[in-house]
């Protein structure tokens, strides 16, 4: 077998811990999506795992590395061919001859050097990375039901508000137009107060299109036509969940899929410029051959055997070069890996602390929208009692309905930074295998 190529110095040793995590950091076991309590995201998901299309061409794309690999280990057996042939020839008048025969051929390479077997080994890494892209893909399809699961939730929620700050804004409209009746207020407060009415309604229909437009992706996302989705009647978002356990960044090497899926290709590079260098060195392979035949009457029975070696002697240099690109891709690839191992860390470092951060901002905005509360209940007090004209009740009403908004958004945006997060860790997923390859060899889940 060829030595190893593969300088693991060229990989980059990540942090001992995160800067962000605290000991306050916890969670459940099981499927990252369960920790939000919602009966109909766990449906979603599980639906669009079972049924996304794009899900499926990775699970092809592991029957084609699978199909590959066995073809690859096909040549460490002999190979034996069946042939037959039948003649008639007319050598003058009145003379001819008949022949037939019906015999096997066998050739074999013996793997002397350990390049067969250093294909067969790359195939299988190359597998691995297939079921890595795979259960990457999963994680990916997870994030984006749950995303899009958020978006639905939202908009609905968004709805419920608008209907009851419609509710409010007419409710002080017919305050405004009894006053204006009574001689009490002006016009321009009526107009005032209409047109914050219009500009909460004009809120709808964009609210409404959205929550159409994420419940069809919804559909796609799990393998259906758009609109063929049963609906569920939930209407507010989920608690945010406890912080996952997020361990220390070696973990990332072995639980973020990507990451698995770069290393078996590394180790498949490393098995191909093994494939070079044994492709510098002789070849040695055996034939025979077993032929019965009968020839114008006469039956005979040929058998051979023959052994031949080839010893590359002048090639211009083309083996050489081939052994310095393979080794030139290897060690590209190692250093891709170890950038995508600081991406993941640094991925991970980074959701922490936008969540931390977004967990403030929504303090500081519900403690503004207390504060905005009891300023527009004491201006319609004073406005009721003609203390004061309109103008501070609708600077009141406006900063209270956007900031009711705001929080909406703002707590979707806290679940969507969770769901980042869980990406970023790589779940924790459910442990499969894809149904496929129950009949291949099963791929392994080897790191550094």
């Amino acid at each position: 077998m060829p030595p190893s190529a593969l300088d693991e110095s060229l990989v980059v040793a990540g942090p001992p811990r995160y800067q962000q995590t605290s000991a306050r950091i916890g969670g459940a076991a099981g499927p990252w999506w369960r920790s939000f309590s919602d009966p109909a995201l766990n449906r979603e998901v599980e639906a669009a795992l079972a049924g996304n299309l794009a899900q499926q061409q990775l699970a092809k794309r592991i029957d084609q590395a699978a199909a590959s690999l066995r073809r690859e280990g096909a040549a460490l057996f002999p190979q034996v061919d069946l042939g037959g042939s039948a003649g008639y020839d007319s050598l003058d008048p009145g003379n001819s001859a008949r022949s037939a025969s019906f015999g096997s051929l066998l050739a074999w390479e013996l793997d002397v050097w350990g390049r067969i077997r250093s294909g067969v080994r790359a195939r299988r890494r190359e597998l691995d990375a297939a079921f890595q892209d795979w259960l990457g893909g999963r994680l990916m399809l997870s994030a984006s039901v749950a995303e899009t699961r958020m978006l639905v939730l939202e908009q609905r929620a968004r709805l419920d508000v608008l209907a009851e700050q419609i509710e409010t804004n007419e409710t002080l409209l017919d305050l405004v137009r009894a006053r204006v009746g009574q001689g009490i207020s002006s016009r321009v407060d009526l107009l005032q107060q209409e047109r914050q009415l219009d500009s909460t309604r004009a809120l709808v229909p964009p609210a409404e299109a959205e929550l159409a437009a994420a419940g069809h992706a919804l559909d796609v996302l799990t393998g259906r036509p758009p609109g063929s989705r049963s609906r569920d009647s939930r209407r507010t978002l989920p608690a945010l969940p406890a912080l996952p356990a997020a361990g220390v960044p070696s973990d990332l090497l072995g639980n973020r899929p990507d990451l698995l899926a770069r290393w078996n290709r590394i180790l498949a590079l490393d098995a191909e410029v093994g494939q070079a260098l044994a492709d510098r060195l002789p070849s040695v392979t055996i034939g025979a051959s077993l032929e019965r035949g009968r020839f114008d009457g006469i039956s005979q029975t040929i058998t051979s055997l023959i052994g031949e070696a080839v010893v590359p002697v002048i090639d211009g240099g083309q083996r050489r070069a081939e052994v310095e690109r393979r080794r030139a891709l290897l060690e590209d690839a190692l250093l891709g890996y170890s950038n995508a191992y600081l991406e993941a860390i640094r991925d991970v470092e980074t959701a922490l602390v936008r969540e931390r951060k977004q967990a403030e901002r929504i303090r500081l905005v519900e403690r503004q929208l207390g504060t905005a509360r009891e300023t527009l209940e004491e201006t319609r007090i004073r406005y009721s009692q003609g203390l004061t004209d309109y103008l501070p009740v609708i600077d009141a009403l406006t900063a209270v309905q956007v900031l009711e908004l705001s929080t909406v958004a703002l707590h979707r945006e806290a679940l969507v930074l969770r769901i980042g997060l869980h990406r970023a860790l790589g779940g924790p997923m459910p442990r499969t295998s894809p149904p496929d390859l129950a009949a291949s060899p099963q791929p392994t889940a080897d790191r550094p």
